[in-house]
């Protein structure tokens, strides 16, 4: 594929070399929020993007009474999941490399969505994690385990608006073209940590782009 020699990968060799190229700088020590500058190049983005656009459908949230996925207002994007049938090689190098970053296994990380935000369209404040308190969380994390980190890669920068706001550490996180954001959902003894809380604020001119991918502490099943 043509979009790999842009991320000079050819071979197993050169796939490894680049796995292991990401670099870090740190946002917050408490809770961890880490960002890798250069995640993807441009061409690797716009490569997302244009497969996205055309699966995008409103984006739904987990329903902690119901247990399964739901519209609901606090979620006004559209977004784009890819299962295993529809990742190609691009887009799991992609998720090696987030895991490679993070360092767990690849098998830990959930099938990744492209999220798009229009003038407006918002995420508004939650957090990633489950709380085992809910019967329907606490199920879902026997089953499948807790999310223990969330990486969000900005696939453009295009528009105004639109950062990733954490109001518990007043942190706003705006990316660069293939910057990403790592940050831990849970404190070291596995609890849910509150100052990770979070919203998608809504872009003011343009439209959003984000690659979105949840890992989890324990294998996933395949989908």
């Amino acid at each position: 594929m043509e979009i790999l020699r842009d991320i000079d990968v050819s071979d197993g060799r050169s796939a490894e070399v680049w796995l292991r190229s990401a670099t870090a700088r740190e946002l917050s020590s408490e809770p961890r929020l880490v960002t890798y500058p250069n995640l993807l190049t441009p061409p690797v983005c716009s490569y997302l993007i244009e497969r996205s656009a055309p699966k995008l459908v409103r984006a739904q949230v987990y329903d902690a009474v119901g247990g399964a996925l739901k519209t609901d207002s606090m979620r006004t994007n559209t977004g784009a999941v890819f299962s295993l049938i529809d990742t190609d090689v691009v887009i799991q190098l992609i998720r090696a490399r987030i895991a490679h970053a993070a360092g767990v296994a690849l098998s830990a990380l959930e099938p990744p969505e492209v999220l798009h935000y229009a003038v407006g369209e918002c995420y508004r404040q939650h957090v990633d994690f489950f709380h085992p308190a809910l019967p329907n969380f606490a199920e879902q994390m026997r089953v499948k385990g807790q999310r223990v980190m969330t990486c969000l890669i900005y696939l453009n920068d295009d528009f105004e608006g639109g950062e990733t706001y954490f109001p518990k550490i007043e942190i706003r996180f705006r990316g660069r073209v293939g910057e990403a954001l790592l940050f831990h959902n849970v404190r070291s003894n596995g609890s849910g940590d509150m100052k990770t809380l979070h919203t998608g604020l809504p872009p003011t001119r343009g439209e959003k782009w984000l690659f979105s991918q949840w890992l989890r502490n324990r294998a996933q099943p395949i989908a």
